[in-house]
């Protein structure tokens, strides 16, 4: 496993998996200056400040950034924006994106950088099951393959997420490549 993650593009990690394989992931990583994001889902109330101090990009959704912070209520942009920072102060490397549905993102930077985006507007939302997996995968592909900082990768993110909650499924809903918006360019 370690041979592997050392010669990763990047690491995602999620808490679907025992939380002390998740350590032991994004530390291998880390040792081998692998980005790292971790999306905590599902959430539990204390994340190790040495796990967050290996994170480079934390993507909680309202509901996961609510339960890191010990039921602290994100409800509003300014409490996701509050949240964020909260959570960033914990020592998440790079940046902190708590997505919100439909009404899109926050991004805290480590740099102080504080930008929010909106949704992608879509005729039919069918399944919001999985669009956060989607947009952190999307969020990947930006910072990795298509070469762009933390707001660029994020309307990547965000243009996937758009396209799977126009479908039924989880599995089924993620798009293919050919229907990113950079498709055929």
């Amino acid at each position: 496993m370690a041979t592997i993650i050392k010669s990763a593009a990047i690491l995602i990690c999620q808490l679907e998996i025992p939380l002390d394989a998740v350590e032991r992931a994004i530390s291998i990583a880390y040792s081998a200056g692998v980005p790292t994001i971790l999306n905590p889902a599902p959430a539990v109330p204390h994340l190790p400040q040495t796990l967050l101090h290996q994170v480079d990009y934390l993507i909680p959704n309202e509901t996961e950034a609510s339960i890191l912070l010990g039921d602290y209520p994100v409800d509003s942009l300014s409490a996701a924006i509050e949240g964020a920072q909260e959570l960033l102060n914990r020592g998440v490397r790079k940046a902190v994106i708590i997505t919100l549905g439909d009404k899109g993102i926050v991004i805290i930077k480590r740099d102080g950088g504080i930008r929010t985006f909106h949704a992608r507007a879509v005729e039919k939302v069918v399944d919001t099951t999985g669009a956060g997996d989607c947009f952190v995968g999307g969020f990947a592909v930006g910072l990795v393959e298509r070469g762009l900082q933390v707001e660029g990768a994020a309307h990547i993110g965000l243009a996937a997420a758009a396209l799977a909650v126009q479908k039924k499924g989880a599995r089924d809903s993620m798009p293919y490549r050919r229907q990113m918006p950079w498709a055929g360019h």
